[in-house]
């Protein structure tokens, strides 16, 4: 294992910052359902559109900035 970390000094800020971007991807992505859990059991029953519009916006936003924390950590790791 020692004979590989020799490998990995020159890269410590990439080592560090892909799996932490992927990382945070992950997280974002878990938090999809859980906003249209939110959309299905309160705000579709109680036929609120403004808070549905807010949630759709929550989940556009939770979507592009996911795409952008997939593409910096596929940089670092290529």
């Amino acid at each position: 294992m020692s004979d590989l970390l020799r490998y990995f000094r020159n890269y410590k800020k990439e080592t560090i910052l892909a799996p932490l971007f992927k990382l945070i991807e992950a997280c974002l992505e878990l938090c999809v359902p859980l906003v249209i859990a939110k959309i299905v059991d309160t705000i579709i029953p109680s036929s609120n559109q403004g808070n549905l519009v807010a949630m759709i916006l929550l989940l556009a936003i939770l979507a592009l900035t996911g795409v952008g924390f997939s593409i910096t950590a596929q940089y670092f790791f290529s």
